[in-house]
């Protein structure tokens, strides 16, 4: 699974041939990805239930990290107050989707529900780190 630090280092280091190739893979399918960014802006119930779904889905750990740091993370940085209850409840009764919030990339720690997420596992990411066009 890939944290931030890796994730920085994938992107400096020999793995310029694996990037790429999957980078190519995803892009056949990126319209679900689009499709569920914008269920997450207008919809958010809704992209809940099919992130829920993904991780019931997900083949192996890799997929769960995925999910955690794809759609998961979106959900809760953009609606994180709407949805931290549940996600304290399902952090405690599913160990999937304990493992998936170790992906979500905070980057608001002044919030109660950033630091709420921050105990279930969702990890700090330095602002600095990112150009404002490019920050999760």
């Amino acid at each position: 699974m890939a944290t931030p630090k890796r994730l920085l280092d994938l992107c400096r280091g020999d793995d310029a041939e694996r990037i790429a190739e999957a980078w190519l893979v995803r892009r056949n399918h990126e319209w679900a990805n689009d499709a569920l960014s914008m269920l997450t802006a207008i919809d958010p119930e809704s992209a809940w239930r099919v992130t829920l779904r993904l991780l019931s889905l997900a083949a192996d750990d890799e997929a769960v990290a995925d999910v955690g740091g794809g759609p998961l993370a979106e959900l809760l940085v953009e609606h994180g107050d709407r949805f931290v209850d549940r996600a304290e409840a399902l952090a405690r009764s599913s160990p999937r989707f304990a493992t998936a919030l170790q992906q979500v990339w905070l980057i608001d720690g002044d919030s109660e529900v950033g630091r709420r997420l921050a105990h279930l596992g969702c990890q700090w990411v330095d602002a600095h780190l990112f150009p404002p066009e490019h920050a999760p």
